[in-house]
């Protein structure tokens, strides 16, 4: 049977009825109101959806029960004026809408004329039958709504039907722990609507805290947060991504089997900006010289994460080693003892030492530093003495003589334990005398009195070097993959030891991009580079 067919069955002719002027295309409701009193005109295609509306399903009880009016209160006499009960009223509602018994003349939300959402507005009321009908003898008049106002306007009492006191009886059923409503509130529109767009992320309650069943813990209580940070922990797995689609799967599944305060993904991507606005979040906007546009994740909050976690901060060491003829660490390599710029400070009886400054040592001599590394004493040495199992922190320098006509800088580079310091820069400072005879000029090509320009960025602060190991692949696309072809760069905490390297946690992804080129890409690594370099990173060394 056709859509058509089954809407004409419900033209009974008597909540439904054939507009006459427009032979079986529309029809008029004879029990909701529209502008003018006259009937509402409906095209024959919505009769469906306007039978299953509330607002209809609401006349049509009314219209059955034979209410039309608070009970009450008195109406006047049936010779009341017409000015009386239009004053109540619309200008645009006519004098013979005092005499109808239909209730929805007294439903205020009804009085605009308006038509309903899901409802066709086509103008069609001049040929229209008007809502007209005889007052009898048994029927009440209408209440003018001017003198219904004065009379409940100041009481909290409102009677309705000749029911109680509807105010105490909601305080009673508060008091007595009874449901206040027998079933969950329906949508307001049951059935299908294209126009209405449901966002299915949201909160089903509102942000309100709600109950539980025994009715003594707020739905927001300690194992709730708890179920939120294990499921947040789950979708935000660095080493297992899941989607959008995916992550709702998961929560409908555990909902379907019984699992009590699943969060919604709206609930968890709510938490998801919280913790981002008080721990910071870690990725960049990079807008390349070409226009390419592409997300960069920070190198310097990486690294801050290191030093901050035990699990890889007891691990780190912050010096290069001078393994002797073996080697099994990367920062065993002559490129990280030689090449590669040193650590630029050591911390040694709580003071800090600075290479390129100058210091004194526990003989009375000058020194001053230039690459700070770990040995064994005999390999520093190069003799067979000493324990084999104890590494000591050395200083590589040049040894400085104070005379009359200057510091004088031997031009022998010599390895001394940094033990053995004594006076830092800042010690020797506060003695302005102390420095005043200058450098020789023979001297002066090898450094200068000048304090390292991190002593004063580190505001007191120890220093350290960390050194990254970065590589870039391109991935191609494959039908069996779930990627495109693309390009991406990770990166490596070399002071991190070779068997906590070799595992997936420690290899930090740092961009990716289907459009930027290799350069473009490893621009804004460089880039992310500099700026901690330049600035630093101030992180909690646990």
């Amino acid at each position: 049977m056709t859509k058509k067919s089954n809407a004409a069955r419900l033209v009974d002719g008597k909540i439904f009825q054939f507009a006459p002027e427009r032979s079986t295309s529309s029809v008029h409701c004879l029990v909701c109101p529209a502008a003018n009193g006259l009937c509402r005109t409906i095209d024959l295609k919505h009769v469906n959806s306007h039978a299953n509306s509330l607002l209809h399903q609401r006349h049509v009880k009314y219209k059955t029960s034979g209410r039309t009016m608070l009970s009450g209160f008195h109406a006047p006499h049936p010779n009341h004026t017409d000015q009386e009960v239009i004053t109540a009223l619309p200008p645009a509602f006519p004098s013979t809408l005092h005499a109808s018994r239909d209730p929805c003349n007294m439903d205020i939300d009804n009085c605009i004329g308006g038509f309903d959402a899901e409802e066709d507005p086509t103008p069609g009321l001049s040929n229209s039958p008007p809502l007209t009908h005889t007052l009898g003898l048994d029927e009440t008049p209408l209440v003018p709504l001017k003198k219904l106002w004065n009379a409940i306007s100041n009481s909290r009492h409102q009677n309705i039907d000749g029911t109680g006191d509807l105010f105490q009886e909601l305080q009673d059923a508060l008091a007595s722990g009874e449901p206040l409503f027998s079933m969950p509130v329906t949508t307001l529109n049951p059935f299908p609507c294209d126009d209405i767009v449901l966002d299915e992320d949201k909160d089903s309650d509102f942000g309100i805290e709600l109950l539980d069943n025994e009715g003594d813990e707020p739905v927001h209580s300690s194992s709730v947060k708890n179920k939120h940070f294990l499921t947040a922990l789950l979708f935000n797995s660095p080493r297992l991504p899941f989607s959008d689609p995916q992550k709702k799967a998961i929560l409908d599944w555990a909902k379907e089997l019984g699992a009590r305060d699943v969060p919604s993904l709206y609930a968890l991507k709510q938490r998801h900006e919280q913790v981002k606005k008080i721990m910071g979040d870690p990725t960049e906007k990079i807008v390349s010289l070409f226009g390419n546009v592409f997300y960069i994740n920070d190198v310097a909050k990486a690294i801050a994460k290191d030093y901050a976690n035990p699990l890889t901060r007891f691990a780190m060491q912050d010096f290069p080693e001078d393994g002797g003829s073996g080697m099994s660490q990367i920062f065993h390599g002559e490129k990280m003892l030689h090449e590669l710029p040193s650590p630029p400070a050591v911390r040694v009886d709580g003071n800090i030492y600075y290479v390129d400054e100058l210091l004194q040592d526990s003989s009375g001599g000058y020194f001053i530093p230039e690459r700070f590394f770990l040995a064994l004493p005999s390999v520093a040495s190069g003799s067979s003495e000493g324990r084999p199992d104890t590494k000591e922190l050395f200083a590589l320098g040049r040894a400085a003589e104070r005379t009359e006509a200057g510091f004088i800088v031997s031009d022998e580079k010599e390895i001394i334990p940094t033990s053995v310091f004594r006076r830092s820069y800042k010690d020797i400072t506060f003695r302005r005398s102390e420095l005043a005879c200058g450098l020789t000029e023979s001297s002066k090509k090898y450094t200068s009195l000048e304090p390292n320009p991190w002593r004063k960025k580190s505001g007191g602060r120890m220093v350290y070097a960390v050194p990254l190991i970065i590589f870039m692949d391109d991935v191609s696309g494959n039908i069996s993959k779930q990627w495109n072809k693309h390009y991406v760069i990770y990166m490596s905490n070399v002071s991190l030891p070779r068997e906590m390297l070799d595992q997936e946690f420690h290899v930090r992804f740092v961009t990716s991009s289907l459009h930027a080129s290799p350069m473009e890409l490893m621009h804004g690594m460089k880039q992310s580079i500099s700026n901690a370099a330049e600035s630093g990173i101030v992180t909690w060394d646990c």
